[in-house]
């Protein structure tokens, strides 16, 4: 176990700190992302539940190995932000499908320019005097 020196100890922890700082609507603004945060994975678990098999999988791979070669003296086993890593595994095929849709979206954007082929030939038949106006408009 790791012993900590008089100066280590007087220290106040970040959690000490922050919760001094907390006011009602940083509060009400943390527990709104946090049950966001719920309702994504909620959603994306009735998408799909291969996050569950993921998150298992990689407890079974990656305890062993915190075990053999700890990355710091006296470390625990559970990692400090392993919430994040499971809350990643588990909303991540909704993470899929937002991509997907997000690629599409970029993808038919960047082809808005090809009816502009067709309509080529009325926009040769506009008086060179009113380009600039219709360029600028």
């Amino acid at each position: 176990m790791v012993q900590l020196t008089e100066q280590e100890q007087s220290i106040p922890s970040i959690d000490e700190v922050g919760l001094k700082d907390f006011t009602i609507k940083g509060r009400i603004i943390a527990m709104a992302i946090r049950l966001l945060t719920l309702v994504l994975i909620f959603i994306s678990l009735l998408y799909s539940t291969d996050g569950v098999f993921i998150v298992v999988l990689l407890f079974v791979l990656v305890v062993p190995f915190e075990k053999l070669f700890p990355r710091h003296k006296g470390q625990r086993l559970r990692r400090k932000y392993l919430t994040t890593d499971i809350g990643y595994a588990l909303i991540s095929p909704l993470m899929a499908i937002v991509t997907a849709i997000v690629a599409i979206f970029i993808a038919v954007i960047s082809l808005a320019w090809i009816p502009g082929i067709l309509i080529r030939p009325f926009v040769q038949q506009i008086p060179s005097d009113w380009m600039p106006l219709i360029g600028f408009l």
